[in-house]
């Protein structure tokens, strides 16, 4: 959930909310859904990101890149931070509150012309991505980016055709849920390559991830490298840390299909449109109300979470409160193990399907804005790490809104 919800987000979320014991979210339905609202012959040029991380990052990044052609570029990025009218971007922006339940009426009306969820719900991303859709073909957009939510030929992304696919790194994450081994994570993934697919593109992986990418993408498989940050203008600012490759990947994502449409970006607007990028929760910078400085990232690996302390070190020299908000889902002891001794707050979030129980936790874990206002007040210095949840309730306690991603500029 996010930090602020709103009437409209219930109309995505309510199969969700009343889905019976056992039954599980239903690719037919969403098809159905799909049909229904006309979007079965959807043709705009689209790419996909998939991964087990860093794809929100790829997602703007591409769609930044297509906006600066001077080409009207609509984004679906999943999960949303501080409210859920950022899973939906229009060149950037946020869909208004207007749009929003404009696009959840016809959702439901759509459902409504099905029928019941017999045999599944149609999910909360599920909803998302064909509403972004929907925006896309009603406010004459001419390209989509589209992350996916879970998954590739498992997610609902997976209904929609992409020119390009953009591959974030992939490891054993969800295994539960996308076939039990790597292997099947990554098939599940590229699930969403297509053989109209005339690119994909990925960040470097592990032999065994990338053995397997060209197997299915053949000689339609771009892997980055240093090369391509050096092609980029100089005055680009790439993000810290592992969110630098995956800006990379969508960069590329975006160049990618620009080529294929025929579009040039006149001369300075790409520069200024990447330069213009805010990633939110990922690395970001913010003044807390009592004055402190805080560094909040959806670090949930144990990587993640080194990366993060170097950046906070590196910035600060010092830090004096990590908040840390690691779920009983995640490698919780090897997080904690990454952050240096004594600073650590656990903090609940998602409490309503999210689980805190693990023994690693060096004390008990404690609500969000208990643990914000003593950090806030009490140091100079605060890391905050997490999921997406608390990150995205964190930045509403902390009083940040995230009305544009980008800002195309010529």
């Amino acid at each position: 959930m996010t930090g602020i919800w709103k009437a409209h987000d219930e109309r995505f979320f309510d199969e969700w909310k009343h889905r019976r014991p056992g039954q599980r979210r239903s690719l037919r339905r969403a098809q159905a859904v799909v049909d229904a609202l006309g979007l079965a012959g959807f043709d705009l040029p689209l790419a996909t990101v998939v991964g087990s991380k860093g794809k929100g990052t790829a997602a703007t990044f591409a769609a930044a890149v297509l906006s600066a052609t001077g080409h009207r570029t609509a984004l679906v990025t999943s999960p949303g931070l501080v409210e859920n009218n950022e899973r939906i971007r229009l060149d950037g922006r946020s869909a208004p509150d207007e749009l929003m339940t404009e696009l959840g009426r016809m959702l439901v009306a759509a459902r409504e012309t099905v029928g019941p969820p017999l045999d599944g719900y149609l999910s909360p991303t599920g909803s998302y991505t064909i509403a972004g859709v929907l925006a896309a073909s009603r406010t004459g957009a001419d390209a989509l980016v589209l992350e996916e939510g879970l998954g590739g030929s498992s997610d609902e992304v997976s209904l929609f055709a992409p020119l390009v696919v953009g591959v974030t790194p992939v490891f054993r994450e969800h295994a539960d849920l996308l076939g039990g081994s790597l292997e099947a994570i990554v098939r599940d993934l590229l699930g969403v390559v297509r053989p109209t697919t005339q690119v994909v593109v990925s960040s470097p992986q592990s032999e065994d991830v990338l053995a397997l990418l060209r197997e299915i993408a053949g000689d339609r498989l771009v892997v980055i490298d240093e090369v391509a940050a050096n092609a980029l203008p100089d005055i680009v600012q790439l993000p810290y840390g592992l969110s630098r490759w995956n800006a990379l990947v969508g960069i590329e994502v975006g160049r990618a299909l620009a080529a294929i449409e025929g579009w040039s970006t006149p001369p300075g607007a790409l520069a200024a449109t990447l330069d213009s990028v805010v990633l939110q929760g990922r690395l970001s910078h913010h003044t807390g109300h009592g004055g402190a400085e805080w560094i909040v990232d959806g670090a949930i690996s144990p990587a993640g979470v080194s990366g993060a302390v170097q950046h906070a070190l590196d910035r600060w020299g010092r830090i004096d409160t990590v908040l840390a908000s690691f779920p009983d889902t995640k490698d919780v002891e090897a997080c904690y193990h990454a952050v240096p001794d004594g600073l650590v707050v656990p903090v609940l979030s998602g409490i309503s399907y999210l689980h805190f129980e693990s023994p690693a936790h060096p004390q008990p874990p404690v609500a969000l804005a208990e643990a914000a206002e003593a950090a806030d007040q009490q140091g100079r210095h605060v890391l905050a790490l997490g999921t997406i949840s608390f990150v995205g309730e964190l930045l509403a306690w902390l009083g940040v809104r995230y009305p544009e991603s980008y800002v195309v500029r010529s």
